[in-house]
């Protein structure tokens, strides 16, 4: 009895049958149900392996519970850095349409600047002019004022 406890036991652990009613009700894949060993008909062998299956499972998972946490923690870095890069375009954007806005009233101070310096010209080429002229008269004058004596 206690053979067919262990070779029950070991079924239950690694082999999953389908119950042939299952397959008609489309159920899938189950333990069958009169393989089910009671805990009171198994060895202390048998709960051992299962000891040991359930700690191999867990150790295997452990891993996964620092993973998910690394992904949770990745994924409040991505959001934030999505966040400071939405708000870095936002910005320059923003920078964008007052250069564009400030390069539109600008326009008319260029073309007033233009005729401003414009208009210097002229008044430069005329004092330029006047201070020849100036000259003309002083050596003139220095000339004449030199004869006379």
């Amino acid at each position: 009895q206690e053979q067919k406890a262990r070779e029950d036991s070991s079924r239950i652990l690694h082999s999953p049958h389908s119950h042939e009613g299952d397959a008609a009700s489309g159920s899938g894949t189950a333990f069958q149900l009169d393989s089910i060993i009671l805990p009171t008909q198994m060895s202390e062998h048998d709960f051992q392996s299962l000891a040991d299956a359930i700690q191999c499972i867990t150790q295997s998972a452990a891993p996964l519970d620092e993973y998910i946490n690394g992904v949770h923690d990745d994924m409040k870095t991505i959001m934030n850095e999505r966040k400071y890069w939405i708000a870095e375009q936002k910005g320059m954007e923003d920078a964008w349409k007052r250069h564009k806005h400030g390069a539109k009233h600008l326009e008319p101070l260029k073309a007033k600047l233009n005729s401003l310096e414009s208009q210097v010209g002229r008044q430069v080429t005329h004092i330029k002019r006047l201070e020849e002229s100036v000259r003309k008269n002083d050596k003139i004058l220095n000339h004449g004022v030199t004869h006379a004596y």
